[in-house]
C-alpha cells in the first residue's frame, strides 16, 4: 500500500465494513480495505481440560500450583477452604461468571480467588458484547469478617498489578439473580474485596 515506513500510534480494525485505519503521529490517518478478511470462527484450545462442553468447573481442594493460562467455557466455582491463585492469564467464555463461595460450616473458612499479577477477561471472538459476567463474592451478613485467614466469608484479592477485564462488572460483594436493573434479588451478602494495585477494565 501507499503508507510510509512511520510510527503508528493506532491501529482499528472495522470488521462489518472490513476496513483496518491506521493513525500516526503528525503523518495523518491511513485506509485500507481489508476485502479478503475472513474472520474465523470462535473455538477454544482443545488441549483445554475443560474445552467447550459449557459445564460448571467446582475447584473442591486448592490446586497445587497457580493458574498461569486456562480458558474456561462454563461458570467456576470456588468452594469454602479452597483457595486460588491466578499469576496469568485467564479466559471467560462470554455470559460465564466465577462465584467465590462463602462457608455455612463454623470453622471452615469461605472459598478465597487470589489474583496477583494475573489477568481474567474474556475469550475473544464470542459475540459483538463478548463480556464475561463478572466475580460473585459470596458471604453471610451475620458472620464476622476478619480474620481475613479464617472468615467464613467469600474473599476476592486483586493484588500486585491484577486485572479484571471486559466484565459486565468486575466483582460485586453478594450475588444477584436475574439481570434486570428494576427487578434482581441480591443475596449472600458479605463477600470481602480487598484490592492493592488492582485494574478493572
Amino acid at each position: 500500500g501507499n503508507l510510509p515506513v512511520m510510527l503508528i500510534n493506532d491501529i482499528e480494525i472495522n470488521y462489518s465494513l472490513k476496513k483496518i485505519v491506521a493513525a500516526s503521529f503528525g503523518r495523518g490517518i491511513f485506509e485500507a480495505n481489508l476485502d479478503n478478511l475472513h474472520i474465523l470462527p470462535f473455538t477454544f484450545n482443545t488441549n483445554n481440560p475443560f474445552a467447550c462442553n459449557n459445564s460448571v468447573t467446582v475447584f473442591t481442594s486448592t490446586p497445587s500450583a497457580p493458574l498461569t493460562s486456562q480458558t474456561f467455557c462454563g461458570d467456576v466455582e470456588i468452594n469454602p477452604g479452597v483457595t486460588v491463585t491466578i499469576t496469568g492469564t485467564i479466559r471467560m467464555k462470554p455470559g460465564t461468571e466465577i462465584r467465590v463461595k462463602n462457608s455455612t460450616t463454623a470453622g471452615t473458612p469461605g472459598g478465597q480467588l487470589i489474583i496477583d499479577g494475573g489477568t481474567i477477561t474474556a475469550a475473544e471472538g464470542c459475540n459483538a458484547d463478548g463480556r464475561w459476567k463478572g466475580i460473585f463474592v459470596m458471604g453471610d451478613p451475620t458472620k464476622s469478617q476478619a480474620p481475613l485467614n479464617t472468615t467464613q466469608q467469600g474473599v476476592l484479592q486483586v493484588i500486585n498489578g491484577g486485572v479484571i477485564n471486559d466484565a459486565v462488572t468486575a466483582a460485586y460483594a453478594g450475588r444477584f439473580t436475574g439481570f434486570n436493573p428494576s427487578n434482581f434479588t441480591i443475596e449472600n451478602q458479605g463477600g470481602i474485596i480487598i484490592t492493592d494495585d488492582a485494574y478493572f477494565v
